[in-house]
């Protein structure tokens, strides 16, 4: 889900099913999305088992304490700025766990190395721009501030 549609777009053309929610309400697309799952008193939750933020919004946290069923994982990749405030009960009332992410581990970078050999892969399609090492504080500013950049790389072996 974004806001962005060049962003989405570009996920579904690498397969994923995307939620614009500007244009769509949320709890309505991952109903439509996941179909529904049960709360502890039986109530009608979102379907899905785990929900990954790499965005770090405190509603989306809050709407998961409120839509997800009996069980479901939050992973929390983003690092997000504002504290986010909720009720203990309303976690324990459904065992919703919150997880967190050190984002990369030496495993993730492994397995990535490997993807990238990987012919079929979408690597060529996700890179946005290269720069060489001598540009690197040029890299993160356009990584930070291109919206239509979708990964910029700094090639260290050139």
């Amino acid at each position: 889900m974004d806001i962005d549609q060049q962003r989405l777009s570009f996920a579904k053309q690498l397969g994923a099913q995307v939620i614009n929610v500007q244009s769509e309400d949320l709890h309505t697309a991952l109903i439509r999305l996941f179909g529904t799952g049960h709360g502890l008193m039986d109530d009608d939750r979102v379907g899905a088992d785990a929900y990954i933020d790499c965005v770090g919004l405190p509603e989306y946290m809050t709407d998961f304490i409120n839509w997800g069923k009996f069980g479901a994982k939050f992973v929390v990749v983003a690092l997000g700025a504002t504290p986010v405030t909720y009720k203990p009960q309303f976690l324990a009332m459904n065992e919703l766990s919150f997880l967190g992410s050190a984002i990369y581990t030496a495993a993730d970078i492994k397995e990535a190395i490997h993807n990238i050999t990987n012919l079929d892969n979408h690597f060529p399609e996700i890179v946005s721009a290269h720069y060489p090492l001598e540009q690197t504080q040029a890299a993160f500013e356009r990584a930070n501030t291109d919206k239509e950049a979708v990964k910029v790389v700094i090639d260290v072996n050139d």
